[in-house]
This record gives C-alpha cells, structure tokens and sequence, in this order.
C-alpha cells in the first residue's frame, strides 16, 4: 500500500505527464490537420452551408489554435461530430481537444449522449462507439479517480468496443484496442488470456490484410508487443519472445521489439510489462496512425513514454 505522500506524488505525476502530452503531442495533432482555407473563408462558407460537418470540423481545428476561442472549437467539433457519427476523424479531433483543455468528462458525456440518440433512431455508427470507448480510457489516468473507479471505465469501454466488433468483427481498431483494454488490468484480475485471444485475433485480420496489401501497415507493430507483453502478464515468457521475434520479421528495426528481447531475465521483463501495462498508465489514444500515410509522432494506445 502507497501512503498519503507517495499517493500524492503519483497523482502530480499523472497531471504532469498529461501536461506534456498537451504540449508535445496533441498541439503537433492539430498543426497536422491545419486547413487549407482561412477561418473567415470557412465562417463564410458556413453561413451557406450550416449543416456541413467537415466545415465545422476545419473550423474547430483552426480555432483550436486560438486560447480564448477554446470553447468555439469544441463546440464546431461538436456539431462536426454529431453530423457525421460515421467519420472517425471528427470524433478523434474532438477527443483530444478535450483531453488538451481538461474536458474529458464533457468528451465522455458528450459522445454518450450521442450514442442514446444514435440507439434511439435505430442506428449504429461503430466509430462513435469507439471515440467514446477511447474517451473513457482518457479518463482513467485521472488524479481525482481510484482503482475502482479505473475498472468501471475499462469496462465500461470493453463493453463499446464489443458492440463495435460484433458489427464490424474485422475492425482492427475495435479488435485492438479490446485487446489493449485487457491488457492494462492487473494480472490477479485474469484478463490476459482476453487480451491474448484479441491479439490473436487482431494478427488474423493484419494477416488477410497483408496479403491483398502485399506488406504491413506501419502500426501493426503495436499488435505484436501487445501481444508479447499479455503473454508476459499471463506468465508465458518463452511464447511471448517468440511472439516479439516473429514481429521482428516485419519489423527488424523496431526499438520496442529490440528493447523486449534484450531482456533476458523473466523477472526482469515482467517488472518491465507490468511497469507500463497497468489501469494508472497515462496511454496515448489518438487514432490518428489509422488514417496517416506515414508513421506520426505517436503511437495509438500505447505509454507515450516507452
């Protein structure tokens, strides 16, 4: 158990990781996706065209650049949101302008009422479902929850990504982050052997990808150190170097791979796992690899830090 001192050091560490994930991570988002018009070319274009969700989505992104227009930006990426459920980009955007301005709790509020509208009118938008499942995994770092609390918020988001995958059951995104979310509950609560059969799963589909592709994506990575480190969690150390070494055929020059099998003491590797595998860990859950031609700055669901 942590005393009062050490729990209160962790907690400033959370907002001051959070801090620099605002400045580092999500400012390079937004210059990223910079429109092409200006921001009274787009109001004007707005003023014709009300109802146009990629307007209201380059507009939030430029007034994202503006302190003092912050609530503007969230509100356009509202609206661009709420119009076009379908686009996973809009709804991404949204989440982490909300996480840059401490709003993860309107993010959560706010994508779950558009889910009681969407289940009311008889729809179903599985990217919705899964902007909010990562919304809820925003939260969970937060300094003001618990353990209990970080569990209710996993499962929570489980639950949406289920719902995804029954829809569409070859979502990589879906598959992946379930077997993510698994992966971060501690081991005495047995969640690795769903974690493992998700990444399996998620292997399959990278798999019949390849083969129509003729060669992996550059995030399909992330599945196999998934997958190694919920074998590590599950206290299979062999299968899980075997399971780094068979990404490593894809991906030799990987740093993340190298680091894992440089470790050759099983105690060691799992202190390693378990250090930045656990409901605490602040994860990076931008989607924006998903989409991006090229490798980004940084990795979808995994420690901004390793």
């Amino acid at each position: 158990m942590m005393d009062s001192r050490q729990l209160t050091l962790r907690r400033w560490g959370y907002v001051l990781i959070l801090s620099i994930l605002s400045i580092s991570v999500i400012c390079p988002l937004i210059m990223a996706q910079q429109p092409t018009q200006s921001r009274a070319e787009l109001e004007s274009r707005l003023t014709q065209n009300p109802d146009d969700a990629s307007i209201h989505y380059e507009l939030g992104l430029i007034l994202a650049m503006e302190k003092e227009e912050a609530e503007s930006a969230l509100t356009h990426l509202e609206t661009a949101t709420q119009k076009a459920p379908q686009n996973l980009k809009y709804g991404n955007a949204y989440r982490m302008m909300c996480i840059k301005l401490h709003k993860i709790k309107r993010g959560i509020k706010f994508l779950e009422q558009s889910i009681k509208e969407m289940e009311k009118a008889e729809q179903d938008f599985p990217e919705l479902r899964i902007n909010l499942a990562m919304a809820y995994v925003d939260r969970m770092p937060s300094t003001d929850i618990g353990i209990v609390t970080q569990a209710r918020l996993s499962t929570k988001s489980i639950r949406q990504l289920k719902k995804v995958i029954s829809k569409q059951p070859d979502s990589w995104a879906g598959t992946f982050a379930l077997g993510m979310n698994h992966l971060y509950w501690p081991r005495v609560m047995r969640h690795a052997p769903k974690s493992i059969e998700a990444f399996q799963k998620c292997i399959a589909i990278q798999d019949a990808m390849i083969k129509k592709t003729g060669k992996p994506k550059y995030y399909f990575v992330r599945t196999y150190l998934g997958l190694g480190d919920a074998y590590i969690k599950h206290k299979k150390f062999d299968k899980a170097r075997e399971i780094w070494q068979k990404g490593q055929e894809y991906f030799p020059e990987d740093p993340h791979l190298k680091e894992r099998l440089e470790i050759t003491d099983d105690k060691a590797l799992g202190k390693f796992v378990n250090k930045y595998r656990g409901l605490g860990a602040v994860v990076n859950t931008d989607l924006t690899i998903l989409w991006s031609s090229e490798p980004v700055y940084q990795d979808f669901f995994g420690p901004d830090t390793y």
